[in-house]
C-alpha cells in the first residue's frame, strides 16, 4: 500500500513544502495525529497563554498528561472563570470524552470559577485507528476522516461512531490503519466491523466479518472474538516507522453514501500495549461573551485517575479586546484551508466568524469543508489548490493512459521509470495534447460545478537536489526524448556522452533552466484548459521565492513563468530582498508572499529533523500584525497568504483583525500609490521595519516594532513644501509634530502608521 494513503500524510507532505521557505528563505484537510512530546506546558502548542477576543469561541487544546500505575477512570479537569463558558469537544482533533461535566469550584480572586471535567473511561490511548476515505462521484479522494481511534491495553470491547460524510461525497471506503512514523507499538486485533446509516441495521459493507472467502491478507488470522477470523496488526519497533493497513473490502470496492445522510461506524477491538510516544491532547471549544472585561486571569488544570490528583498546571487566560470587523475590499487576507478539518457544527462556526470578523474574505485550498460552506453566503471566495504535481498522470483516464503505454514513462537519475509520470518533453510537445486533456477536463468540470474564479497550482518538484537533503535521484526525466532535446538546445555534440553524471558534473545550471522551461510551459497549458471555463477563471502559481534553490529545488523560475500567470504566490519567511527579486522576476504579475503562524493544528510525533524542531518551540503571537502588514507592503499590496486557518488562535485573529483594519482603512493609499521610502529617514528601527508610499499628494509611513520592548523611533522627510499635517491610526485629530522631522515612540509589539498631507489638504 502507498505510504501516503491519506490526509495526513498529504498534510505532512505539503507542510513540509510550504514550511522549508521559513528555514531556508526561499519560498488539508484534516490531521488527526494527537499525541504531543511530553512537556511542562497545559495547552498545545507549548503555550504558557490562551486568548479570547470578547465576544468569540476559540479552540483551546490541553495536553493530557499521563498517568502512573492504574489507567482507569481519567479525569481532565480544566479550572476557568465563571465567564468562561464549555461549548463542545473536538473529536477529530483529539480522543473525545464519554462525558463532560460543569460544576461550581472555587471562588479565586473574587471570580467564581466552574470546573469543567472531561471523563474518560481509561486514559485515552491510541495506535489504533479506523478512518474512512471519502470519495466523489467521480471516485476521486475527498478527504480522510478518523472514524474510530484507540489504544492501550483491553480485552475485546465494542466500539462505535457516529460519522458525516463531508460534501460531494459519493462513496466510502473504510481502512484500518497504523500510521507510519509515529512510534507506535504493540499488537491490536479487529473484527466485525459495519458501516450503516443511523437508525439502521443493514451493514453496507459487503466484508466485514473477515470469514468472508475473498479475504486473502496476510493480517487475517483465526484469533478473532469468538474464535472465528479477524485482522491482526503486530506493530514491532522495527516497524514503527511503516505503514500498516487494511483496506475494508478485499476487491478494494467503494460503498455508496449519502452526503445528507449520517451513519454509524462499529467494530469490535482488542489491544495488548499499543502506544504512541508523548502525550495526547484533547481539543475544547469555549466561548466568552462580548461584556467580559479585557485583562488577565488564570486557568487551572490538572489530571484525575482512580481518584488521585496530579500535579495542577497553571496557564494565563488573556482577554483581548473584540475583533475588528473590518474587511478590505480587494486585497486579499487568505488562510489555507483545504478538506474537512472539524467533525463539531459549533466548531466550524467558530472559525467562521472568527475568520470573517478578523478581515478574511479568502481561503486558499478547497470549498469542501464546513468553514467556508458558512463563510460562502457572506461572499467568500476560494482558490482551488489544482490537484496533481507537474508532469504526473493525475486522474483515472490519464493514469490509465500511462499504464497503456509505458514508453512515455519519465526517467529518473536512477534510469528507472518514475512511476506515475509522464516524460515532460513528451506532454509538453503537440502529441501531448490527448493526455493534457485527460488530466484538464476534471479540472475544468470541477471548477465549473463548484464555482471557483481562481486556481493555484503549488509547484515544489525536485529539479536537481531536493530540499532537507533529498538525493540527486529524485530528479527527472533524462529519457533519450529529454536527453535529445537538451541536447539540441544546449548544442552539445553527438559525440559527447550525455547522461545524469554529465548533466549534474558540466550542464547543472542548464539543466535546470531547461526543467524550469518545461514547468513553465506546461503551466501555460494549464492555463489555457481553464479558459474553457464557464466563467473568468485566474490561473497562479505557488512556489519559493526567485533565486537559484527555488530553480533547482521546486523546478520554478518566475521570469519562465510570469507570462502565463494572472497572479503569483510565494511562503514563507522571504526577505526583503528576496521577495523583490521575486517582483522584478516577474515583472509586473501581482504577486502575494506568505506568513506561517505554526506547523500544525495538531502535535506530529513522528516528526524528524526540521519539521521536529518547528514543532518544538511555543509560537509568538505578538508580532503577528506586523508580520502580516510587513507581507502586505512588501509584496506589492495584493494581500498575504497565511499557513494556515486550523493553526490560528485568539491572538492570532485578533492581531489578523488588526492589520485588516489598517489595510482597509488607507486601501487606496496602499494598493494605487507608489513607494516613496526615499524620501525618509528612519532611525531606531531596522530599514526592513518600515516603509513608505505616496498616493494623490498624502504620504503614508508604516513603522513596525519587532521588538518586545518600546523604542522610539526619529523620522525626517525630504521634499516637503509648505505646512504639511500628519494623522496617527488610532488616534483623533492631527499630530502636533513637525511632519519634516519628529520622534514617534512606538509600543511593545507596536504599529505606526502615519498618513501626511498638506495643510489645505483634507
Amino acid at each position: 500500500m502507498s505510504k501516503s494513503v491519506g490526509r495526513q500524510e498529504r498534510l505532512v507532505l505539503r507542510t513540509a513544502k510550504l514550511f522549508l521557505a521559513v528555514i531556508l528563505g526561499v519560498l488539508v484537510v484534516v490531521n488527526s495525529v494527537v499525541w504531543a512530546e511530553e512537556g511542562t506546558e497545559a495547552f498545545f502548542p507549548k503555550t504558557k497563554k490562551v486568548y479570547f477576543p470578547r465576544g468569540t469561541s476559540q479552540l483551546i487544546k490541553p495536553y493530557l498528561s499521563k498517568p502512573t500505575g492504574n489507567t482507569a477512570d481519567y479525569r481532565l479537569v480544566i479550572e476557568g472563570p465563571q465567564f468562561l463558558k464549555y461549548v463542545t469537544f473536538e473529536k477529530q482533533m483529539g480522543t473525545p470524552p464519554r462525558e463532560v461535566k460543569s460544576v461550581p469550584g472555587e471562588t479565586r480572586d473574587g471570580i467564581p470559577y466552574v470546573k469543567h471535567q472531561f471523563v474518560y473511561d481509561v486514559y485515552p490511548s491510541t495506535g489504533f485507528e479506523l478512518s474512512i476515505c471519502w470519495l466523489d462521484a467521480s471516485r476521486a479522494t475527498i478527504s480522510y476522516q478518523p472514524g474510530i481511534r484507540s489504544g492501550g491495553t483491553f480485552d475485546w470491547r465494542h466500539l462505535s461512531e457516529r460519522i458525516s460524510p463531508p460534501k460531494g461525497a459519493a462513496y466510502a471506503k473504510p481502512l484500518i490503519i497504523k500510521w507510519q512514523n509515529r512510534g507506535i507499538t504493540g499488537t491490536f486485533w479487529v473484527d466485525n466491523v459495519t458501516l450503516h446509516e443511523e437508525g439502521s441495521t443493514q451493514n453496507l459493507l459487503k466484508a466485514g466479518t473477515f470469514e468472508e472467502p475473498e479475504w486473502k491478507s496476510y493480517l487475517i488470522k483465526p484469533e478473532g472474538k469468538g474464535g472465528g477470523k479477524c485482522a491482526k496488526f503486530i506493530c514491532t519497533e522495527e516497524k514503527a516507522k511503516d505503514q500498516q493497513a487494511l483496506w475494508m473490502d478485499p476487491k478494494l470496492d467503494a460503498t455508496p453514501v449519502d452526503p445528507n445522510k449520517k451513519y454509524v461506524v462499529e467494530l469490535d477491538l482488542k489491544t495488548e500495549n499499543v502506544t504512541v510516544p508523548g502525550e495526547p491532547i484533547a481539543a475544547v471549544l469555549f466561548a466568552v461573551g462580548a461584556d467580559v472585561p479585557e485583562g488577565k486571569s488564570t486557568l487551572f488544570t490538572y489530571a484525575i485517575t482512580a481518584g488521585k490528583t496530579n500535579s495542577q498546571q497553571t496557564t494565563e487566560l488573556v482577554i483581548l479586546p473584540p475583533l475588528k470587523n473590518v474587511r478590505p475590499k480587494e486585497a486579499r487576507i487568505a488562510p489555507c484551508m483545504y478538506g474537512e478539518m472539524f467533525s463539531e457544527p459549533e466548531v466550524n462556526r467558530a472559525y467562521a466568524e472568527n475568520a470573517w470578523r478578523s478581515g478574511v474574505t479568502w481561503t486558499y485550498g478547497s470549498i469542501m469543508n464546513g468553514v467556508v460552506n458558512l463563510l460562502a453566503p457572506r461572499g467568500h471566495r476560494v482558490w482551488l489548490s489544482k490537484p496533481g504535481e507537474p508532469f504526473h498522470a493525475h486522474g483515472e483516464a490519464a493514469a490509465d493512459f500511462l499504464k497503456a503505454h509505458p514508453d512515455l514513462n519519465a526517467v529518473n537519475f536512477t534510469g528507472k521509470p518514475k512511476a506515475g509520470f509522464f516524460c515532460p518533453t513528451w506532454l509538453v510537445s503537440p502529441e501531448g495534447e490527448q493526455a493534457r486533456r485527460m488530466m484538464d477536463d476534471p479540472l475544468v468540470e470541477m471548477v465549473n460545478r463548484d464555482g471557483y474564479i481562481a486556481v493555484n497550482w503549488d509547484i515544489e518538484q525536485t529539479v536537481i537536489t531536493g530540499a532537507d537533503g533529498e538525493k540527486a535521484d529524485r530528479g527527472f526525466c533524462i529519457c533519450p526524448r529529454c536527453l535529445a532535446a537538451f541536447r539540441k538546445e544546449q548544442g552539445i555534440s553527438e559525440a559527447d556522452k550525455l547522461d545524469k553524471e554529465a548533466i549534474l558534473a558540466k550542464y547543472k545550471d542548464a539543466w535546470v533552466m531547461f526543467r524550469c522551461k518545461q514547468n513553465a510551459e506546461l503551466a501555460g497549458h494549464a492555463r489555457n484548459a481553464l479558459k474553457r471555463c464557464s466563467r473568468p477563471v485566474a490561473f497562479s502559481v505557488y512556489s519559493g521565492y526567485q533565486g537559484q534553490k527555488t530553480r533547482e529545488w521546486y523546478g520554478v523560475d518566475w521570469k519562465l513563468l510570469a507570462p502565463h500567470l494572472d497572479m503569483a504566490i510565494a511562503g514563507y519567511g522571504g526577505s526583503r530582498q528576496a521577495i523583490r527579486d521575486t517582483l522584478d522576476a516577474l515583472g509586473g504579475v501581482p504577486f502575494i508572499g506568505g506568513e506561517l503562524y505554526y506547523l500544525g493544528p495538531v502535535p506530529q510525533p513522528g516528526a524528524t529533523g526540521w519539521a521536529k524542531n518547528s514543532m518544538n518551540y511555543s509560537p509568538k503571537p505578538e508580532p503577528w500584525r506586523n508580520r502580516l502588514l510587513r507581507q502586505f507592503v512588501d509584496g506589492g499590496c495584493n494581500g498575504v497568504l497565511i499557513w494556515y486557518l486550523p493553526v490560528m488562535d485568539g491572538a492570532v485573529f485578533y492581531h489578523t483583525s488588526e492589520a485588516a483594519e489598517i489595510i482597509a482603512t488607507y486601501e487606496d493609499i496602499f494598493r494605487k500609490g507608489k513607494r516613496c521610502d526615499s524620501s525618509f529617514t528612519v532611525n531606531g528601527i531596522k530599514p526592513e521595519h518600515w516603509a513608505a508610499i505616496e498616493h494623490e499628494g498624502k504620504r503614508l509611513l508604516m513603522l513596525l516594532n519587532f521588538n518586545g520592548k518600546p523604542v522610539e523611533t526619529t523620522v525626517e522627510q525630504t521634499g516637503l513644501e509648505g505646512e504639511w499635517k500628519a494623522v496617527l491610526h488610532g488616534k483623533p485629530g492631527d499630530l502636533a509634530i513637525d511632519a519634516k522631522k519628529f520622534t514617534l515612540p512606538l509600543d511593545p509589539w507596536g504599529t505606526g502608521v502615519l498618513v501626511f498631507r498638506k495643510a489645505e489638504n483634507k
